[in-house]
């Protein structure tokens, strides 16, 4: 009966173990990803969900317009894994922006030669005007 539970035991440490091993092979073994970094239409194309950032009240106050521009990674997953701020109005649109964007999700990004998983890079832009006393946020045309 012992013995039995002692085979028992290692044989769930041994599942334990392989399960470990399986799931975080690309961490444990550096598996590499291609990045392909693409313009900005593309990104849109792919992105499944979308979240526009909010105009913030306090930069709407203070008359603070213009472009915001942010520099994206999107992991083999199709998940946002780096939001870089590169150009905003003011830092509370910068950080809406980088909020918004953190929440965006994508299509997982497959290479079209090889059909293997690969990741994303690539810039969005957001135009923040203010008309008729109301914040509005406009992505390109």
């Amino acid at each position: 009966m012992i013995h039995d539970a002692a085979r028992i035991t290692r044989a769930r440490v041994a599942v334990c173990l392989l399960s470990l091993v399986v799931f975080s092979a690309p961490a444990v073994f550096g598996v590499q990803y291609k990045v392909a970094t693409v313009p900005e239409k593309t990104l849109r194309k792919f992105a499944k969900i979308v979240v526009m950032p909010k105009y913030p009240d306090a930069s709407q106050r203070a008359g603070a317009q213009g472009v915001a521009v942010a520099h994206l990674d999107i992991n083999e997953e199709g998940t946002v894994s780096k939001v870089e701020l590169l150009e905003a109005p003011d830092e509370a649109t910068g950080n809406a922006v980088v909020m918004a964007l953190k929440l965006w999700t994508f299509e997982r990004p497959i290479e079209d030669t090889t059909g293997k998983p690969i990741r994303l890079s690539g810039k969005l832009t957001f135009y923040f005007v203010i008309e008729n006393g109301h914040g509005i946020v406009r992505n390109p045309k």
